[in-house]
C-alpha cells in the first residue's frame, strides 16, 4: 500500500509541474470603473508577474474596436485616433507607430488569445490599480475620471452659490452623511449674515481622486466680494476639500482654508468718500495715537486707541516681545479713509518700517486696513486690521 500510495504522490506532483504556471493561481478579478469584468474566453492568470486576460473582452470594455489578422496573428484595437498593436509571442507592441517592450509577450490558451492586462489599460489612458489584498485589478478610464471631476466641480460651485444665497440648508444637503459640517450650520448662516459675500472659484486643482474608496482632496482658489454687512476687505482663499462618494453622488465631507489674502476693490485709494470733517479728523487722531506710541514702545499708550476686547494677554504678549527684539521707526506716507458709515469706518495705512539688523538698517513697507468703530461713549476705536496682499 505504501508503494501504492508514493507512486500516486509522485504523478500527481508530476501532473501539477506539468500544468500552466496560471493554472494553480488564485482568479483575479478584474473592475473597469468599479463594474466587474466577466472573461468568458478564460480566467485572467499571472505570469512573470504580469497579469494576461482575453484580449477582446478588455479591448471591448475599453472602447476599443477589435480586429484580429490569424495570417500575422496580429491583435489590433483602435478608437478616436489610438491604434495599439500585439503580436502573439513578440514582446513589442505599438501604439500609434511608437514601438513599446512588453513585460511579456502575448500568448494563445486553448484557442484564446491573452495579452498584458497593465499595458492595454496605460496604453488606453487609463490608470490600473493592484490590489493585493483582494487579488483584484482596478481600472479606471480617463472618461471615467473625467466624469468625477465634472461633478466634484459642480457640486462644490453649487455649493458656493448656496452660500452666496445664504441658503444653508442646501449647503448642508451637498455633504455627506457623516460630515461635520452638518454641525455648523448655524455659526455658517450667522457667517453670511455678518459677511455677506459674493464667492466664485477661480482655480481648481485635484489632488488626489481615487475612484475605488471614493475619495477625493481638491485644492481651490475662491475670490470674494464683500456685499454689506461688518466691514471686511475682499478676500482670495485657499481651500482644501475632501470629497467622498455615496449612493453614485460626490459630497463634500469636510474643507478647511490653508491661506487668506485680503484685497482692496481696484478703484478703493481712487474713489471719493464723503466723510464728515470731524470724523475725519478722529480717525487720522487715532492712527497717529496708535502709531506714535508703537514707536516709542508704550503698550498703555497703543491701548487708548484699541478697542478693549483687542487688549488681550495674548496681544499685549506678542507686542511687548516686538519691542524686546527689535529696533525700529515706522513712518505713514499714505492714510486714506476707504469706507464710511456713521458707526464704522476703515482706512488704509501704508507703513514704511526702518529697522536694523547687526546695526545695517533695512526698510520695509506694509499695506493694511484700520477698521474703526464708535463706542457707546461716541469715541472711535481700532477693532480690526487686515493685512493687504501684494
Amino acid at each position: 500500500m505504501k508503494r501504492i500510495t508514493s507512486a500516486l504522490t509522485v504523478f500527481a506532483l508530476s501532473l501539477a509541474l506539468s500544468l500552466p504556471a496560471h493554472a494553480a493561481s488564485k482568479t483575479t478579478q478584474v473592475y473597469i470603473d468599479g463594474s466587474p469584468i466577466r472573461f468568458t474566453a478564460g480566467a485572467p492568470f499571472t505570469q512573470q508577474g504580469t497579469t494576461l486576460v482575453p484580449f477582446r473582452t478588455l479591448f471591448e470594455k475599453l472602447g476599443l474596436k477589435v480586429d484580429w489578422d490569424a495570417k500575422t496573428q496580429t491583435v489590433t484595437g483602435k478608437k478616436n485616433g489610438l491604434v495599439i498593436r500585439l503580436t502573439i509571442g513578440s514582446n513589442r507592441a505599438t501604439v500609434n507607430g511608437v514601438v513599446k517592450k512588453l513585460s511579456i509577450s502575448p500568448v494563445t490558451v486553448k484557442g484564446t488569445t491573452f495579452i498584458p492586462l497593465r499595458f492595454i489599460g496605460e496604453a488606453s489612458g487609463a490608470d490600473v490599480e493592484w490590489d493585493s489584498d483582494s487579488n483584484s485589478i482596478y481600472i479606471h478610464t480617463a472618461a471615467s475620471t473625467a466624469l468625477d471631476e465634472q461633478q466634484i466641480r459642480g457640486v462644490l460651485n453649487q455649493s458656493v452659490e448656496y452660500f452666496n444665497n445664504k441658503d444653508m440648508a442646501k449647503v448642508i444637503s451637498l455633504t455627506s452623511s457623516d460630515s461635520p459640517i452638518k454641525n455648523g450650520e448655524e455659526s455658517m448662516r450667522k457667517q453670511a449674515e455678518t459677511y455677506p459675500q459674493i464667492s466664485k472659484i477661480v482655480d481648481f486643482k485635484i489632488i488626489n481622486l481615487d475612484p475605488k474608496s471614493g475619495e477625493a482632496v481638491v485644492q481651490t482658489t475662491e475670490e470674494s466680494t464683500r456685499t454689506g454687512g461688518v466691514y471686511t476687505p475682499d478676500t482670495r482663499i485657499n481651500y482644501v476639500y475632501t470629497l467622498v462618494k455615496e449612493d453614485g453622488s460626490w459630497r463634500i465631507y469636510d474643507f478647511n482654508s490653508q491661506r487668506v489674502d485680503y484685497l482692496l476693490p481696484a478703484d478703493a485709494l481712487t474713489k471719493s468718500i464723503n466723510v464728515p470733517t470731524a470724523d475725519e479728523t478722529s480717525f487720522k487722531q487715532l492712527i497717529d495715537t496708535y502709531f506714535k506710541n508703537l514707536n516709542d514702545k508704550n503698550l498703555d499708550g497703543m491701548l487708548t486707541a484699541l478697542e478693549p476686547s483687542l487688549a488681550t494677554d495674548d496681544f499685549k504678549d506678542s507686542i511687548n516681545s516686538y519691542f524686546k527684539d527689535n529696533d525700529f521707526k515706522i513712518s505713514l506716507p499714505k492714510v486714506k479713509t476707504i469706507y464710511y458709515t456713521a458707526e464704522e469706518a476703515a482706512v488704509y495705512v501704508e507703513e514704511n518700517e526702518t529697522y536694523k539688523v547687526d546695526n545695517e538698517s533695512y526698510q520695509q513697507t506694509y499695506k493694511e486696513v484700520y477698521v474703526m468703530g464708535k463706542s457707546k461713549s461716541g469715541k472711535w476705536l481700532i477693532t480690526n486690521t487686515y493685512g493687504l496682499a501684494e
